[in-house]
């Protein structure tokens, strides 16, 4: 179903002296509400996650949650037309984490995951 499709796009990440900012934009196709965005470190699982030995192989991956933040700062007419609204309303987001928490992950990759409002699939895009 198009009307439930999630939009999305990583437009900016900033890397600062302590903390990094992953911004974009994330919509409910022709939804006027915002959605809510989840960073996720994905790759080898740190210490204190790691499974049994048993379940452990040596492509197991996992995804750990960081942070999450709202897609409703003000948009511009091009997000506004991706998100099938004629509205500039707020569907950008930003996401501010700390590099000392981020030095955990170095051997990760993060994903931002639209998270749909409306009953539809969560979609994911990676920084």
């Amino acid at each position: 179903d198009v009307a439930k499709r999630i939009i999305g796009k990583i437009e900016r990440v900033a890397y600062g002296r302590s903390t990094t900012t992953i911004s974009g934009f994330a919509c409910n196709y022709t939804h006027n509400s915002s959605i809510t965005v989840k960073v996720y470190a994905y790759g080898p699982p740190l210490l204190a996650e790691e499974p049994s030995p048993l379940r452990r192989t040596s492509s197991y991956k996992t995804h750990t949650f960081l942070a999450q933040a709202s897609s409703n700062l003000p948009s511009d007419e091009e997000t506004a037309f991706k998100c099938g609204k004629i509205s500039t309303g707020g569907h950008k987001f930003s996401v501010t984490l700390n590099n000392s928490e981020l030095q955990r992950y170095s051997q990760h990759k993060f994903t931002v995951k639209g998270i749909s409002n409306s009953g539809g699939t969560d979609l994911p895009f990676q920084v």
